[in-house]
């Protein structure tokens, strides 16, 4: 409700701004006999400056609209690339559904609609890692976050790398150690996460799945390597699931088609056991 009235107030400023400037610069129409050398100069010169006005106006307009078009044709492409890429690489069709699942369970702190911006878009808080040291290091902006059942827990993040393209990664935490490495400080009017590690590296040159780099104490200059574990009990794992998924319904099909491409069948259907008795 606060939103939609601050929307209303804006709206409201921007109409009065308008009405106040079109009064200002209006050319008021007068008998013939009172205008003068001075006066129809000074009219010429506020028609010239309406006409600019009005010109810019248009033109802003117009880059807008086209802003807008190529954002929704780039917007297109990228989703019909997502689905051709989708049919060929099983582990990006599981990062887009992960991807998905932690969208629908954000948190609203964290991330939500920006009514500046018509809803169209969203507004979201940076993600920090604290390293050992204090160092604070923007690791990338919040997307949404999810639990696993095979006992892990995802954190999306969300990187603009030009003004219509971004790159999305999933940072992959075991349940055991999730509460040391993610922790959520909540302010008078906002929300912050922090991940306690030194950094993030991807799990087996994977450019979508990432874990953090955690010091291990027994071992000095170096980090807790449990990324194979991942791979074997999340990845691996969810990807013969989709295999043997995909194996089953294309042997239904198979079967689907191999039953209605046979003639008895075809034959029984229409009566044709009855014919032969």
């Amino acid at each position: 409700m606060e939103k939609v009235n601050k929307f209303k107030k804006l709206i409201i400023i921007l109409f009065t701004i308008i009405t106040h400037f079109t009064v200002s610069f209006a050319v008021q129409v007068s008998p013939v006999e009172s205008i003068n050398k001075d006066g129809g100069a000074s009219d010429g010169f506020k028609g010239i400056v309406i006409t600019i006005l009005t010109i810019g106006v248009i033109f802003l307009f117009f880059v807008g609209f086209m802003i807008l078009f190529s954002w929704i044709l780039y917007k297109i492409y990228v989703k019909l690339s997502e689905l051709n890429r989708k049919k060929k690489h099983l582990i990006f069709e599981m990062f887009g559904y992960d991807l998905m699942q932690c969208h629908f369970n954000h948190d609203r702190d964290l991330k939500k609609r920006n009514w500046k911006l018509l809803w169209f878009f969203w507004k979201r808080r940076p993600v920090y890692i604290e390293k050992d040291n204090g160092e604070l290091e923007v690791v990338g902006m919040y997307h949404g976050e999810c639990y696993k059942k095979e006992g892990f827990y995802l954190l999306a993040l969300y990187n603009k790398l030009t003004f219509f393209k971004y790159v999305g990664q999933i940072i992959i935490i075991p349940l055991q150690i999730k509460d040391k490495v993610v922790k959520k400080i909540k302010g008078d009017n906002s929300k912050t996460m922090f991940l306690s590690c030194e950094g993030i590296d991807s799990i087996q040159e994977s450019d979508y799945y990432f874990i953090p780099l955690i010091k291990n104490p027994k071992k000095d200059n170096s980090f807790i390597d449990f990324s194979d574990n991942i791979h074997k009990h999340y990845i691996e794992l969810k990807t013969y699931r989709d295999i043997i998924t995909e194996n089953l319904n294309s042997s239904k099909e198979m079967v689907i088609k191999s039953v209605e491409t046979n003639p008895f069948v075809h034959f029984g259907r229409r009566g044709g056991e009855n014919f032969k008795k």
